[in-house]
């Protein structure tokens, strides 16, 4: 079912959000001591952890929409 798909795809994008804080946290940790790649693994994690945050809103949204959890016709019902 559609629903189900849904709830997997939000699923998915909060576990692949909790590995990301994760990693920025204990990566960004470990790699202080290199001045010469933190700011590039800086860089790279927060690029990541925005396209990540980008990716679960639009096809969260997306998910949501084609469940019709959302539809204006649902509205039209009430």
């Amino acid at each position: 079912r559609t629903d189900s798909l849904a709830i997997a795809w939000l699923l998915h994008s909060f576990a692949v959000q909790c590995y990301l804080a994760y990693t920025m946290i204990f990566d960004a940790n470990l790699t202080m001591h290199e001045p010469a790649n933190s700011r590039w693994e800086t860089f790279w994690l927060a690029f990541g952890a925005v396209a990540t945050t980008m990716t679960t809103l639009i096809g969260g949204n997306f998910a949501l929409l084609a469940t019709g959890w959302f539809s204006p016709a649902r509205e039209e019902i009430r």
